[in-house]
């Protein structure tokens, strides 16, 4: 994440502002030992109200990372976004 702020903080205004505030992951079918889904969910706050996104995927890594960065593409969709349509776009439910 730090990574990420750092090379998008400064062209999009929206990312600066953006901070990981819960992580958690579940098994989605542990009958499945080794090669279970993992769901990883990130809660955030940042300029407007807290969402969260959701990754999943057989690697907890790849799961995390997938929440992760669909945290940062909607910060800059909605930064981009005129203020007219923030809220149509908030409606599409991409927080979990």
């Amino acid at each position: 994440a730090n990574c990420l702020h750092q090379c998008l903080g400064p062209r999009f205004r929206g990312v600066a502002d953006l901070k990981l505030t819960d992580y958690k992951v579940r098994v989605l079918d542990p009958q499945r030992g080794t090669e279970a889904r993992v769901r990883a969910l990130i809660g955030w706050s940042g300029r407007g109200e807290p969402f969260t996104t959701a990754g999943v995927s057989t690697d907890v890594v790849q799961a995390s990372w997938l929440a992760l960065v669909d945290a940062f593409r909607l910060e800059i969709i909605r930064s981009a976004a005129p203020a007219e349509h923030a809220e149509v776009n908030a409606e599409y439910g991409w927080g979990v």
